[in-house]
């Protein structure tokens, strides 16, 4: 009697076959990924329609914005590491 190799992967193909209901579901998150990249690019340009307006009204609004963004987060970051110490 041979002994069983159980590591060795099994070579069972799963047949390609989809069903419309399978089709359906490839259809639906096809649309949902596309949705997702346009809304996202949709917030990119609302973001950069701010920020040139503000640099038009408030020279230098952007820079100041980003490091006050820096800092915020560095001092995050440190109330993070000082509450898991």
């Amino acid at each position: 009697m041979p002994n069983p190799i159980f590591n060795q992967p099994l070579d069972r193909k799963v047949p390609a076959y989809e069903s419309p209901a399978t089709q359906e579901i490839h259809q639906r998150l096809a649309s949902l990924k596309k949705s997702q990249t346009m809304l996202y690019r949709m917030m990119n340009l609302e973001t950069w329609a701010i920020v040139g307006t503000m640099e038009e009204f408030d020279p230098g609004f952007w820079n100041r914005f980003m490091t006050n963004r820096q800092l915020a987060f560095k001092n995050f970051l440190a109330q993070k590491k000082a509450q898991r110490s």
